[in-house]
């Protein structure tokens, strides 16, 4: 139920020139492993390459170092190969990162409570790109219907077509909330997906309103109306994608790395591709994204958990006294159990997520709860003691406990306001 899925893919990369394919195997990587693979599956490495090869792999990298050595040859053969077929192929694998099925619910009442953080507006902002603008047929909702202009018993001829102003309204106004919204964060781009968005977004908008106002629009108006919110949609899509994806490469884990990689490449195959596969492989890599994204937001609020338990931090000078004099041990239990905790949580941090089982997930649950039930309890703590101080105290202290970076110290108050 993603929006903007379609079946039809716009970029038609067949048509570069050979100084343009040359100047991209110079600087791409990816675009040199998609020339080997069409060079082998057309049969055309023969004279390229000499030994033997027992794996596709071992021939594609001998391939692959051919044309880094030949880039102008490996270019010609290319460009003659799509002069041929018309087109290229470019293989689409996704990793298949799966989540731990009994961390599920642990993980969704993580996502839950993270939730509430997030504007309503920005949540119905991001559940209209995402869900509620899906459509199924090829015709977009756009209710483009033949007009009959044709003599009773003779052939009808379609010169024009009815448009459906408000559905088109309808459309212009869903395209024009998903780009302002996506336009708000600022990601690296990748093989001009955002550039190409934007170019998209704007091509569309300007021959959207240059219809306003037109009860009928030929048939040539018609397609290309419904072709460029095709163009624009999938962009879209892309764009959401790579912002998903810069999300959890900002915020993931070492131990994700070789994932995120193998998710990179997939968006750039998705780039690339213009089959009709486009649909069902948007729809494998954004799922698998979704997947890794909630793992690496859970694993982020651990971290977090355990930052707080391991802080060392107090609200006052009269907190510091209070919690060092400690006479009923009361400090030093907590503290005890923080470090006890942390302990805990740095082990989960560290552990194989995939290999934790429905008994682990559930001391988990309850070392969460107790975790933010002991810091909850120190910070209401800590604002008692400063509240005690600012009625009663503040003027008779001539002391201001001050952090620097970890260092705690004391300095004479110089104001006393």
């Amino acid at each position: 139920m993603i929006i903007f899925i379609f079946l039809t893919f716009w970029l038609n990369l067949f048509s570069q020139s050979e100084s343009e394919i040359y100047n991209r195997i110079l600087t791409d990587k990816f675009f040199r492993g998609v020339v080997a693979d069409n060079i082998i599956e057309n049969k055309k490495y023969e004279d390229m390459v000499s030994g033997q090869f027992y794996t596709y792999s071992q021939l594609r990298a001998a391939v692959m170092d051919w044309i880094e050595k030949n880039p102008k040859e490996a270019a010609k053969r290319f460009s003659d190969m799509l002069s041929n077929k018309g087109g290229y192929s470019v293989s689409f694998n996704v990793y298949d990162y799966k989540l731990n099925p009994r961390l599920k619910d642990l993980i969704d009442k993580m996502e839950d409570a993270s939730k509430k953080n997030i504007s309503d507006e920005n949540i119905r902002a991001y559940a209209s790109i995402l869900f509620d603008g899906y459509k199924e047929n090829l015709d977009y909702q756009l209710d483009i219907k033949p007009y009959k202009n044709g003599l009773a018993g003779q052939q009808m001829k379609y010169d024009y077509v009815n448009l459906n102003l408000e559905k088109l309204s309808d459309e212009v106004e869903r395209i024009d909330k998903a780009y302002d919204y996506l336009k708000k964060f600022d990601v690296k781009d990748m093989e001009g997906i955002i550039k190409m968005s934007d170019l998209k977004y704007l091509e569309f908008s300007k021959y959207a309103i240059s219809l306003k106002g037109n009860k009928r629009i030929n048939y040539e108006q018609g397609e290309k109306i419904k072709s460029l919110l095709r163009d624009v949609s999938v962009m879209l899509s892309l764009r959401a994608l790579l912002i998903k994806y810069r999300g959890i490469e900002f915020n993931s884990f070492v131990r994700y790395s070789k994932v995120i990689k193998n998710f990179e490449a997939g968006i750039k195959k998705l780039f690339l591709n213009n089959d009709e596969n486009f649909n069902e492989n948007f729809l494998k890599i954004y799922s698998k994204i979704t997947e890794l994204e909630k793992e690496i937001s859970f694993l982020n609020e651990l971290q977090n958990i355990q930052n707080s338990l391991l802080e060392k931090s107090y609200s006052c000078f009269l907190d510091y006294i209070i919690r060092k004099l400690d006479y009923s041990n009361k400090y030093f239990k907590i503290k005890q159990r923080k470090k006890e905790l942390a302990s805990y949580f740095s082990k989960i941090l560290s552990h194989n997520l995939n290999e934790i089982d429905s008994g682990d997930a559930e001391i988990m649950d309850e070392k969460i709860k107790e975790s933010m039930e002991i810091i909850s309890l120190e910070n209401n703590i800590k604002a008692r003691h400063r509240k005690i101080q600012f009625l009663f105290l503040d003027n008779l202290f001539p002391w201001d406990l001050r952090v620097d970076g970890k260092k705690l110290y004391f300095k004479i108050k110089t104001d006393f306001s």
